[in-house]
């Protein structure tokens, strides 16, 4: 299963693995995917500018939050 993550506009992406490695970390305009493995975190420096999908579904904007809050995704089941 897959991260899309998707930036309206340029923002500071950073994407760390269950184990805390950072996996992406630089900034994003346009869509990039991820391999979600056991789950990703992530932290958008921009977060009113970005959206995710994970797998198939519907892409979503990020819940309201501050550029310092991380957001995880697993996948379903986990």
């Amino acid at each position: 299963m897959e991260l899309q993550v998707i930036a309206r506009g340029s923002s500071w992406i950073e994407l760390r693995d269950a184990q805390g490695r950072t996996v992406y970390a630089d900034l994003l305009e346009g869509r990039k995917r991820f391999r979600l493995g056991t789950g990703l975190s992530l932290k958008a420096g921009r977060p009113e500018l970005v959206q995710v999908q994970l797998g198939a579904g519907p892409a979503q904007a990020l819940p309201p939050g501050e550029w310092w809050t991380w957001h995880r995704f697993q996948p379903p089941g986990a």
